[in-house]
């Protein structure tokens, strides 16, 4: 029985490793020759990626082309894109144990309290957002097709757009990871903070079996279990953040970008187009991959702040136990666990560059306000200078003309 319920929360997630198996990044997957041919195929995707990087700087500087914003950006998206994700996507393999280890704790959590998770929900969230991602990964991929029909060929550039597009999707399933993880710590508080509350002030009187002391043990019993396993719960968090913290930082990094050159390219559709012209296929790819995304930004920041809210209700709990409770004892524990919960804060950063919260949508609005005016003046001096080199050139003509 104790082995079934541990399998159960392993049940509700297995559509996302069906997913994530796709990619070779699920935590599921304790096959040590599959972990090495994983780690062997990135390998070579990322030494390829460098040098797709090589190529299409190349291409770049040495094009013969005038150069404005609109090639600018089309070499720092994909460019960023493949080292990002490639990066992203090899510390993930690096870290697979440990990644499994978090899923296999929370799994054990769910064993010993079966009213922490509602298995058939998570399973329904589960299976609509393997849905989603499978939806998300076919149109990306048509964008690398229609681009070769629109640039009427191939090029290192479009390969780059490929490759940028699989590490796109490989990211949105690593958010997902961390975004399910973040749920399934936020139901154990909310688990712990219910075993603390019944425990400490039953419901139903005591018939009067047991003595004063023998319910004054029994709680002390309780209390201390569950400061063990809230410990155990923010050593479990710990782990999570180091497991995704490449993979948040580079989610708030990625979306800054991404969410800049999509606003710059409704003002100068080169971004997407070579001819200039609104191609409205590329349009909704574009619209749907950071549509992606932002959605997948946005669980992330909600369950993290679902946890913290979770995490203050126990601090709250265990101080209004203090003054309601007399026994010494039990006082003492409760005063061990305050103690315990000022050191050991739920909150999440990325490298500690910025926090997991709501502020984080914020400070990316602004960013992307300046990224894009600076991006405007760009493409207004560009056009002063193409107007006043029109200008001169005309001037000598006429002159010329004239003599």
């Amino acid at each position: 029985m104790e082995k079934n319920r541990s399998k159960g929360i392993q049940w509700a997630l297995r559509p996302m490793f069906t997913v994530n198996a796709l990619t070779g990044i699920s935590p599921d997957d304790s096959s040590e020759l599959r972990l090495a041919f994983h780690f062997c195929a990135y390998t070579l995707i990322m030494i390829f990626c460098v040098f797709l990087t090589w190529r299409m700087t190349y291409d770049y500087a040495f094009s013969e082309v005038t150069q404005d914003v609109s090639k600018l950006i089309k070499l720092i998206w994909p460019t960023f894109d493949l080292l990002a994700g490639g990066i992203c996507t090899y510390v993930h393999i690096i870290k697979h144990s440990r990644v499994r280890r978090n899923f296999d704790d929370l799994a054990e959590f769910g064993a010993i309290f079966p009213n922490a998770f509602d298995v058939k929900q998570i399973r329904k969230t589960s299976v609509i957002q393997s849905a989603l991602c499978v939806y998300v990964a076919v149109v990306m991929a048509f964008l690398p097709l229609r681009a070769i029909r629109l640039f009427r060929g191939f090029s290192w550039t479009i390969a780059g757009s490929a490759f940028s597009q699989y590490f796109g999707v490989v990211h949105l399933e690593i958010g997902w990871q961390f975004s399910t993880a973040v749920l399934l710590l936020q139901k154990c508080i909310c688990c712990l903070n219910f075993e603390i509350h019944s425990r400490i002030f039953p419901a139903k009187r005591f018939d009067g079996s047991e003595t004063v002391k023998q319910r004054s043990n029994a709680k002390w019993r309780h209390l201390s279990r569950m400061r063990k396993m809230q410990l155990h719960l923010y050593q479990i968090l710990r782990s999570v953040e180091d497991s995704y913290v490449v993979s948040n930082f580079l989610l708030g990094f990625y979306n800054l970008l991404r969410v800049s050159f999509v606003l710059y390219s409704t003002i100068d559709i080169k971004v997407f187009t070579p001819t200039g012209i609104p191609d409205t296929s590329i349009v909704f790819v574009g619209a749907s991959w950071i549509a992606s995304d932002l959605v997948m930004l946005f669980l992330v920041v909600h369950s993290a702040e679902k946890l913290y809210a979770e995490s203050d209700k126990t601090g709250k709990l265990v101080s209004e136990m203090i003054l309601k409770v007399k026994d010494h004892r039990i006082r003492r524990e409760l005063h061990l666990f305050s103690l315990q919960l000022l050191h050991t804060k739920f909150h999440f950063t990325a490298c500690g560059f910025f926090p997991l919260d709501f502020t984080l949508l914020t400070s990316m609005a602004a960013a992307v306000v300046t990224y894009l005016v600076i991006l405007v003046q760009f493409q207004e001096s560009e056009k002063a200078v193409t107007k006043l080199s029109c200008n001169c050139s005309h001037n000598i003509l006429t002159e010329n003309g004239t003599m």
